[in-house]
Order: structure tokens, then sequence, then C-alpha cells
């Protein structure tokens, strides 16, 4: 945020030429050099155009989506947000010197720092077209997630990507979080799902080496102590639990065949 924060006060600069509409104070400029800062003000604005095709927050947000699944694409990801970082700081430092040569009236040293920000503008393009070719590829995991998980995988799932899954299959909640806890060796997680207005509660209970304290339940024992008409399953094999809870506008049969649907024994 700072940094754009950086960029939108050069472009104040450069779109108000505040330095040349003082009332009072130095004569303005020579005209080679206020002709020289509006090549560099063109330049500037080519460069802002250009690093938006480069950025790469919205798929930062997909791959974010993925969970554990998105690793491999944040590493490259990650990289070519360092790509970013460097022209913007290199942008950085030719405003600095064009700050200088304005106060200096050096209109040579204005025009040859407006080329070294063309040179660095140039570099964007091709770095806008590897993030939009790894948002492609994000795109494609993301459609390429499953609709249904056996019990025996659900140990291996983090809820990020059980939720993309239970979306697959066309239950999903905009703005719905992970909600949960992790004790006792166990990770507790929960997060809603809607579907035609109707809002269902997935509950999911797995193995995790490294959940501390006490105080959670076994899924074992949820499993024994789960009241009549509760929606469940539950899997000795894996030790893991998982509940379909009736919450808003839903049935106990909206939670049955979401169960059905989407977790297979």
């Amino acid at each position: 945020m700072r940094r754009w924060a950086a960029l939108l006060a050069v472009a104040f600069v450069v779109s108000s030429g505040a330095w040349a509409k003082k009332p009072k104070g130095p004569p303005p400029p020579p005209p080679e050099v206020q002709a020289a800062y509006e090549r560099f003000s063109s330049a500037y604005q080519a460069y802002f155009d250009a690093a938006k095709t480069a950025d790469a927050y919205e798929v930062q947000q997909r791959v974010w989506e993925l969970g554990s699944d998105g690793t491999p694409f944040q590493e490259r990801l990650d990289a070519l947000k360092a790509e970013k970082d460097q022209a913007d700081e290199a942008m950085l430092t030719v405003n600095a010197a064009v700050g200088t040569a304005v106060q200096a009236n050096d209109a040579k040293a204005i025009d040859a720092q407006t080329e070294a920000l063309a040179a660095t503008t140039a570099g964007l393009a091709p770095l806008g077209e590897k993030v939009a070719a790894l948002g492609a590829e994000v795109e494609a995991a993301i459609a390429s997630q499953p609709a249904t998980i056996a019990m025996a995988d659900l140990a291996a799932v983090d809820a990020l990507k059980l939720q993309r899954i239970f979306a697959k299959a066309g239950w999903a909640k905009e703005g719905a979080g992970v909600g949960g806890m992790r004790s006792s060796g166990y990770a507790y997680e929960n997060f809603d799902v809607e579907k035609g207005g109707k809002v269902l509660n997935v509950y999911v209970i797995r193995p995790d080496p490294t959940a501390d304290g006490t105080g959670g339940m076994p899924p074992k024992d949820v499993a024994a102590r789960a009241e009549a008409g509760t929606v469940f399953r539950y899997d000795p094999a894996t030790d893991c639990y998982v509940e379909i809870r009736v919450k808003d506008g839903a049935s106990a049969a909206d939670a049955k065949a979401l169960l059905e649907q989407v977790v297979t024994p």
C-alpha cells in the first residue's frame, strides 16, 4: 500500500505540474526544462498504465483459494511479484533523480531519466504476460478441483480445498471464512455453504499432529455421542469425522443429500 501511495503521489505531481504553478518564488524553469519534464510526465503515465497489467493482486487471491494446492503457484508468483517490486523501485529512483534535475534546470538529465524509465516500462509487458499466463494456470487448477471427496482422503485436505470441493458441487457462500480450533491432536474446522437461499454448515474433525493442548473430543467420541438425526460420517481407519449441520432455510434432508453428494464412504 505504501508503494502505491508513493506512486499516486508521483502521479499527482506529474499531472498537476505543481512545480510550475507557484504564484511566488523562483521563476519557472526554462522552456527546454519544461519540455523535458512534459516528456517525463508522458513516460511516467506510460509506466503507470503498464504497471497495471503486471499487477498480481487478483492472481494472488485465486492462489490462496487453492490452499496447499496453490503452493507451487505461490512460489512462481512470488518471483513475478519480486520483479514488479524491482521495477517500482527503479521508477521511484528515476523520479527522485528527475526532481533533482528539475531543481538544477538540467533538461539533458531529465531526458536521460525519461529514457531509463522507458526501459523499465518496456520490461513490464513481458512481466504482465507471465502474470496472465500464471493466472490462466491457476484458473485451470481451480476448475479441475473435484466435486467429491472420499473419507479416506479427508485427513490430507485442508479446509480451503474442502471449500473448493463443496463449491464445485454447487454449494458456496460468498465471504464465508473457516472457523475452528486445533487441540488434542485434531483440527476442528467448519464453514458455511449456501445454495438457493439454503445455508448449511460443514463441520470436520481430522487428525493434526501439530495440534497441542487438551479439550478437544476425539472424532470417535463425537460420532458415538451424535444425537438421532445428526447427518454425519465417521471413518475409523482415518479417524476423520464430517457432519453437515442445518442452518438458515435448509432441512435435514438437504444436509443428508449434500453429504451423500460430496463425501463418499
